[in-house]
Parts: structure tokens; sequence; C-alpha cells
């Protein structure tokens, strides 16, 4: 499903895929949180594919790019060139996403979250993209009171994040 506006402030929600046939895909915690755009949620799913293809590429023949007979690309390449590629482009989305905390999270005052626990922005994509956390789920988790403000704060967060990661 794709969501869009209708220009009329409501919103419309469209099959996608050849002749309004389903894609197989299974629904991921990215597409249950709402005000991301599409862009942002594929950056979060690039990165957990890639966390998980460098957590299991130190072994050979564990990934895609050594099936045989898929020609061209990943497939002719040695598995350590790709390994070496995967992670460097991990270590640019890890450098993007930084661990400092995101200025919206730091504007709620502890008094408001019901904390004196902050989010970094490196826990939030780890939590989120790599662990399939929603974002009430890592509210619980910092400790924050569950309010529709604080979880407002956090989709934006995250949506900064997403971003950042974009242009890797």
């Amino acid at each position: 499903m794709t969501v869009r506006g209708d220009g009329k402030g409501g919103t419309v929600y469209e099959t996608t895929g050849y002749r309004g046939r389903a894609a197989l895909r299974a629904e991921d915690v990215l597409d249950r949180i709402r005000g991301l755009t599409e862009a942002q949620r594929a950056a979060g799913r690039r990165y957990a594919a890639l966390a998980e293809a460098v957590e299991a590429g130190g072994m050979k023949c564990s990934g895609s790019f050594m099936q045989g007979g898929m020609g061209g690309g990943e497939a002719t390449r040695d598995f350590m060139d790709v390994h070496l590629q995967r992670s460097e482009t991990l270590r640019r989305m890890n450098r993007a996403i930084g661990d400092g905390i995101g200025m919206k999270v730091r504007r709620v005052r502890p008094s408001d979250r019901g904390t004196k626990r902050s989010i970094s922005d490196g826990k939030l994509a780890e939590m989120v993209c790599l662990g399939g956390a929603s974002i009430l789920g890592v509210l619980q988790a910092h400790g924050w009171a569950d309010t529709g403000k604080n979880a407002a704060t956090l989709r934006g967060a995250l949506a900064a994040v997403l971003e950042r990661l974009r242009a890797c």
C-alpha cells in the first residue's frame, strides 16, 4: 500500500504493484510508523539489511553474492571485497546517525517525559530499524511517559535520522 495526501487534508491508501497486485513483502515496524516518507522507510530497511549482511558476512558462502549463476554485480566479485564494501557503507551510515541526542528529543523537559534519561539517535535507530521496536516500545524502554506529544517528538527524531541515512 502507498499512503498519500488527497489534497483536502485527508489520506488516500492505494494498492501498488503490477496491475494492483500486492508485493510479497512482510510488513515491518517502519510501515506502521506514521509520518515517514517511503524514502525514509527504504533508508531504514537498507540500514537493517546492511547490518544483517555485515554481521553474517564474515563467513564465506553466507551471503547472496556467493550464489552461482547470478551473473554480474556482486555475484562475480570476491566475497571479502563485497563484505568490506558493505562494512564501509554501514560505518558511513552509523556516522550519519551519530551518537548524539536529536534536537526534538532534547527539547522535551524531564518533567514532561517522566524521566531524566534521554534517547540517543543511535539507540533509536538500533531499536526501531534493527530490533523492530515500535515508538511506544522505545518510549517504554527508556522510561518515558506514553503521551502523544512524546511519541510525536520521537517520530520526528526518527524521521530526521532516516533522512540522514538516505544520503549514505
